[in-house]
């Protein structure tokens, strides 16, 4: 069970992959694939690997690359 951190609700959350927009200064960046928890009562999505999605988007910002797939190294 997960509360939502932004309704508070104590109850069922789904696992889903999601796309997003994320935008680094004037650069906008589409991820796709993108693993979450989706709390089934406000629709609010929390990322499960942000650590790993910020060096992405860092790495994609750099070569300037506008559309990427998320990829968990393990």
């Amino acid at each position: 069970m997960n509360i939502c951190p932004k309704c508070n609700h104590n109850g069922s959350t789904e696992k889903a992959t999601i796309e997003s927009t994320h935008k680094m200064f004037n650069f906008e960046i589409v991820v796709e694939n993108i693993p979450a928890v989706i709390c089934n009562k406000c629709g609010y999505a929390e990322y499960l690997y942000p650590k790993e999605l910020d060096f992405q988007l860092r790495d994609a910002y750099r070569n300037r690359i506008n559309n990427i797939s998320f990829k968990l190294d393990k």
